[in-house]
């Protein structure tokens, strides 16, 4: 929650800041806050958040096929990510450093971007079509 004045009137009061989807995507994306700015400070958000492998928006199933993780500071930093193989075992890359992970190791990282996929992704085009 945060505070809000209104423009027209100057009261202030609560706010909450929604996101609303309109038609859910085949990949979903979410970058999660981990950079505050305030007037003229910035500073980085660190901590561990939970996510989990499977997730489920309005009916439709999704299964995390990756993980982005910012390492360092707010003025410089290390970017390393963790992807589902199609084996689905998981596969940490840091620059030229490619190794096997758990998905224990991966749920205890510090996300900065997950990516989901549809489980199931609906075809819009007839099976007579040609691509």
């Amino acid at each position: 929650m945060h505070q809000y004045i209104c423009d027209h009137c100057k009261l202030s009061g609560h706010c909450e800041r929604t996101t609303q989807l309109k038609q859910l995507p085949n990949t979903l994306m979410m970058t999660l806050k981990r950079f505050r700015h305030e007037s003229w400070f910035a500073s980085k958000l660190d901590g561990h958040i939970t996510f989990d492998e499977d997730l489920k928006v309005n009916n439709v199933d999704y299964k995390l096929h990756g993980v982005v993780v910012h390492k360092g500071s707010l003025r410089y930093g290390h970017y390393i990510s963790y992807v589902r193989t199609k084996a689905n075992t998981w596969q940490q890359f840091d620059d030229d450093d490619t190794q096997d992970v758990s998905w224990h190791h991966v749920s205890k990282c510090d996300a900065y971007i997950l990516i989901y996929v549809q489980v199931t992704v609906t075809c819009s085009c007839s099976p007579s079509e040609e691509f």
